[in-house]
């Protein structure tokens, strides 16, 4: 099984931090690019963010992580 692709986001929120999401290429219909605009579930409804890093390593579970939408 392979390892998914995790996609840290920058959000416009005062926070100084990236989340972390999973990138799933099949339903997305393409890969991750660094720079690229991704809506993101964040807290009750969903945010546009700036995708800043693409991994195969989150230091949170898997089963934590939301998707990109």
């Amino acid at each position: 099984m392979t390892k998914p692709l995790i996609v840290q986001v920058a959000v416009d929120k005062p926070l100084r931090q990236f989340f972390d999401y999973v990138w799933n290429s099949e339903k997305l219909g393409r890969d991750p690019v660094i720079g690229q605009l991704v809506e993101v579930p964040f807290g009750r409804g969903s945010l546009v963010g700036v995708v800043a890093k693409v991994s195969d390593y989150s230091s949170l579970e898997e089963d934590k992580l939301k998707a990109v939408t």
